[in-house]
């Protein structure tokens, strides 16, 4: 049974950040966002850190399908989301 994730950055202080949860530990970790189109949104080595919904030129993205690659401690996770606005 698949789990959909959405992510609504509408700055209404519910879902505004894409982020993972409970990735412990810290070290080594990596997380980056892609486009449907592979084409990379968002980078960080931060825990601390989640996308705001934004490309790299500060612009909003578009409403859509969203992959991200997380790597802790050696270990890659793979997953599948939805921005809403």
């Amino acid at each position: 049974m698949a789990c959909l994730i959405f992510f609504t950055p509408n700055a209404d202080g519910i879902n505004d950040l894409f982020f993972v949860p409970n990735a412990c530990p810290a070290e080594d970790y990596l997380l980056v966002i892609y486009n449907r189109w592979g084409q990379e949104m968002f980078e960080t080595t931060d825990i601390t850190e989640g996308w705001d919904g934004k490309n790299k030129s500060g612009n909003n993205s578009s409403e859509g399908s969203y992959y991200y690659i997380l790597s802790v401690k050696g270990k890659t996770y793979k997953g599948a989301f939805e921005l809403i606005r």
